[in-house]
């Protein structure tokens, strides 16, 4: 597989390592995400049919997921940071390299929905990642929301890279496949995240945002978008300034060459389990494309 992406989201960071991580870690530097000799696990295959899922709580944990799958900032063995939560598959194969989800969450949110969130889009198909927001969202004591001005979004920036480059030494994430996905002010962040840094993502979906007008939010059109795919999503009785903006995206996105496509769900200003299931289908279109291979 040829790459279409950089591999400059680990150069920076392993110039300030000592040693290499590649070494006698199984990965070849110039070519880390070639898969090994066994076989592809049958989990990444996308299946088409599955049955409805009630709309998460993201309020709380789905209480049919073990706890271990999720680890937390504070455990022995957990490489992540203090305001990150992690999701590993049950069935994890150290030899496959994994896509990975960057999930970003809306208004009063925080990490922990991703606890609710990756049971939705797939128990075994990803590993997933969500970060704290940088702003008290003042609606509750664990509500957070994103401040947009330039320099928190590069200080965001720079700790999600660190982050995802500390997990990659103990987890095999493939750099091609870091995909965005987040909702409400977390779509308008990940818009931000690929505008500035197309080549360290392979996509972004982004539902119900206020993708332009932030208060400090800074958007340039600059044409390098690489063909990136992105998914724009809807639901279709949603504030008016919402589809307003999700309309105003569609040309400004195409603009940078960035590849769009859209969908409106029957839904308000919510995400769904259609939406999140919507998540896995729609990456796995993309990794199974015979483009993709």
């Amino acid at each position: 597989m040829t790459s279409r992406f950089s591999h400059n989201f680990w150069s920076e960071w392993m110039q300030n390592q000592t040693g290499n991580f590649f070494e006698n870690s199984g990965f070849d530097l110039l070519g880390e995400d070639s898969q090994s000799e066994s076989p592809q696990p049958e989990f990444m295959q996308p299946e088409f049919a599955q049955p409805d899922f009630p709309q998460p709580n993201y309020s709380q944990p789905n209480s049919n997921v073990p706890a271990e799958r999720f680890l937390l900032q504070g455990e022995v063995e957990s490489p992540v940071p203090p305001g990150c939560q992690f999701y590993l598959p049950p069935k994890y194969e150290h030899n496959y390299a994994y896509p990975l989800i960057i999930w970003l969450h809306g208004d009063d949110g925080n990490e922990h929905n991703l606890l609710s969130v990756m049971p939705e889009i797939s128990d075994q198909n990803f590993l997933g990642l969500s970060f704290r927001g940088n702003k008290p969202s003042g609606k509750s004591n664990a509500g957070r929301t994103w401040d947009f001005s330039p320099w928190e979004m590069d200080r965001f920036e720079e700790h999600l890279h660190d982050t995802v480059c500390e997990l990659r030494q103990e987890y095999h994430i493939h750099s091609e496949r870091i995909f965005l996905a987040g909702f409400d002010s977390g779509a308008t962040v990940a818009l931000n995240l690929l505008q500035n840094r197309t080549d360290w993502f392979g996509g972004a979906l982004l539902f119900g945002g206020r993708l332009f007008n932030q208060p400090n939010q800074v958007l340039e059109s600059q044409r390098d978008g690489q063909g990136t795919p992105v998914l724009l999503g809807l639901g279709s009785h949603d504030h008016p300034e919402v589809m307003a903006d999700h309309v105003a995206a569609i040309p400004f996105l195409k603009g940078t060459g960035i590849e769009v496509s859209t969908r409106m769900y029957e839904a308000g200003h919510e995400m769904t389990g259609e939406m999140l299931r919507d998540i896995n289908y729609w990456i796995m279109d993309r990794i199974c494309s015979p483009a993709a291979i």
